[in-house]
């Protein structure tokens, strides 16, 4: 077992992936495998677009904010209310300035990155072994960098392979000097 192991979290109820949940599903409504898994590849699919969307919309508010653009401006041009771009502004400082892992990997979701750049990226990227408990103090570190966590559920969420995590998990292990050998 390793540090980064998703497979193997004590006392965390695991999470499906991609293939359990089809054939689950396919069992439960004597449906067509292929025909649900084209369905629940859509929804990832939509899903990872949407938060990819999401942090793009953060960025462009924190953009405009430096510009000088009014929280009231940017929430007619957001379509959100005011007082959430107030919100969001305020948490400005927990907010990651680089991509996160989640970030590279929908990006080659969405077809924005080719799997070359995401393997590049993310087995260089920064990342925490964990994110801060909630009840303790900032730590700036960890808003900087990716965690082992984002990397860990999206490969027990199928947006990449077990191959994909095994590479960027050993990139990260060796430039920290944990590489163990099989």
């Amino acid at each position: 077992m390793t540090e980064m192991d998703p497979r193997h979290r004590a006392g965390q109820r695991p999470r499906h992936d991609v293939e359990s949940l089809v054939d689950a599903l396919a069992a439960r409504m004597d449906g067509d495998t292929a025909s649900v898994r084209a369905a629940v590849l859509s929804v990832l699919h939509s899903r990872e677009q949407q938060h990819l969307a999401e942090m793009e919309l953060r960025r462009g508010i924190f953009e405009l904010a430096d510009l000088g653009v009014t929280p009231r401006d940017i929430a007619r041009l957001a379509g959100i209310s005011q007082p959430e771009v107030s919100r969001r502004l305020t948490r400005r400082a927990l907010t990651a300035s680089r991509p996160s892992p989640r970030e590279v990997i929908s990006q080659r979701q969405a077809g924005l990155i080719d799997s070359d750049t995401m393997m590049r990226e993310l087995s260089t990227m920064a990342m925490t072994h964990r994110t801060p408990a909630r009840d303790s103090g900032y730590d700036s570190a960890a808003a900087q960098t990716g965690t082992a966590k984002e990397l860990a559920a999206a490969f027990q969420d199928g947006l990449i392979s077990e191959g994909e995590y095994e590479t960027v998990r050993r990139a990260i292990a060796g430039r920290q000097g944990r590489v163990r050998r099989p």
